[in-house]
Formats: C-alpha cells, structure tokens, sequence
C-alpha cells in the first residue's frame, strides 16, 4: 500500500520555484507571468512564457507541454518522483521537523 500525503499547494511551488531558479513575486495572488525552466527551451525563456498561480500551487507554460503542481515540475525538471521532491526541497516531515508535509498511512 502506497503512503498518501497532504502537502500545501502554495509552500510545494514557492519551495519549488526557489528550487528550479524561477524569479516570481512571493505573495501576489492570481496568476503572475514566470519565465520556464523547461528544456523544451532550449535558450532559455526569454521572454516569459508561463504562469503560475501560487495559492492554487499551478503552474502552466503557454510555449510547451509543462503543466501541473510542484510534483509535476520537479518530475517533468528533474525527474524526481514525489517523496524524492519533498526530500529535496526539505519539506518532509521526517527528521528535520517541517510542518509542510504530512505523511498518512
């Protein structure tokens, strides 16, 4: 049986974000332009193409396939699974005490 977990949506794509070097404006609601840190840009994102919306915690490139929550970029970025995510951004539960993360058998 697989562990579940509950996680808050905005501190997975701030921590996120923080993480993949995304610049964004911590704090402003709705949706807000970002520059994407996907390879499908492969000279980088210019002039921003994506948008993302960090009390919903989503996150969508309007000039390639990347979509989704904090899980999605991590994997889609750098092909973490979930668990491996949350240990690298240090939002587990597990040893260091964060309140971010958690865990439900």
């Amino acid at each position: 049986m697989s562990n579940l977990f509950q996680i808050d949506k905005e501190a997975l794509m701030v921590a996120t974000l923080h993480h993949l070097g995304v610049r964004f404006r911590e704090g402003r609601p709705g949706w807000q332009k970002v520059s994407c840190p996907s390879r499908f840009h492969p000279n980088g994102d210019r002039n921003p193409s994506a948008s993302v919306n960090l009390e919903a915690g989503k996150y969508e490139c309007h000039g390639c396939p990347l979509r989704g929550d904090g899980f999605d970029l991590m994997r889609s970025i750098l092909d973490l699974g979930a668990r491996e995510a949350l240990a690298v951004l240090g939002l587990t539960s597990e040893g260091n005490g964060a309140t971010v993360s958690e865990w439900i058998l």
